[in-house]
């Protein structure tokens, strides 16, 4: 099945018009987790601030939502002491 990994940043929806095929949903959400990872890693390494909210929408090939990934699920949040 093929699926679209859709980012959204606020406002921003950045579509994923190609997608990937991917045997099931759960090889999605492990491709989410990957995008995610690579995406706060990205940020953190070039100072880039990530838009509170962003998260990644899944859609199957039929165009269901099938999963919301948040970025925060993936970002250490650190408090001034």
């Amino acid at each position: 099945m093929r699926y679209f990994f859709h980012l959204r940043e606020g406002e921003r929806l950045t579509r994923d018009a190609a997608g990937i095929s991917l045997p099931d949903l759960e090889s999605a959400i492990g491709a989410a987790k990957a995008r995610a990872n690579a995406l706060v890693d990205r940020a953190a390494r070039s100072g880039r601030a990530i838009v509170w909210g962003t998260e990644y929408e899944v859609e199957d090939a039929a165009g269901r939502l099938v999963m919301v990934l948040p970025l925060s699920h993936f970002v250490e949040i650190s408090k001034a002491a």
